[in-house]
């Protein structure tokens, strides 16, 4: 036989809808203030493409500033390894060169305007400049979450050996 459930005191029902209030209160908060966290923090790691600035730039210029965006991506990904805790490398090594990296992107890609007719080879460049970044990115998490502790723990051996 099932138990008859007791009817709320009524006296205390001021106070259950005040725990309730404060509850979601806080709730609310929580959730809001995460919310903005990640927002502000998603905005911060992805610098927006700006408006193209025509002629300022020459193409051999835009070329060269391409070459060297391209030799600090790939550099900076070789040296992942060397770092002293590469478990780490996707958070502390790598998130801070890639927002300004973006920005070094965007500034080059808003000095050669790559969106004025006759450019669309540089544009091509830059869009791939862009997409290796992100892959590069999604490595470098991968990197330090699956290769880092092997590499942590195998750097670790060698310095304590003999």
């Amino acid at each position: 036989m099932a138990a008859v459930k007791q009817p709320l005191d009524a006296r205390y029902r001021p106070f259950r809808i005040a725990v309730w209030a404060v509850y979601f209160v806080v709730l609310l908060f929580f959730t809001l203030s995460i919310t903005v966290s990640v927002i502000k923090s998603v905005l911060e790691m992805t610098p927006d493409h700006r408006t193209s600035v025509v002629g300022s730039s020459t193409t051999d210029e835009c070329l060269a500033k391409a070459k060297v965006l391209w030799v600090q991506l790939d550099t900076r990904r070789k040296a992942m390894s060397d770092q002293a805790q590469v478990s780490g490398v996707d958070a502390d090594y790598w998130t801070q060169f890639r927002v300004q990296w973006l920005k070094d992107h965007r500034d080059a890609e808003a000095s050669c305007a790559v969106d004025a007719p006759g450019r669309e080879n540089l544009n091509a460049i830059f869009k791939r400049l862009d997409q290796t970044m992100d892959l590069y990115t999604t490595h470098a998490v991968q990197f330090a979450g699956e290769v880092g502790p092997t590499v942590d723990a195998l750097k670790s051996s060698l310095g304590a050996a003999p």
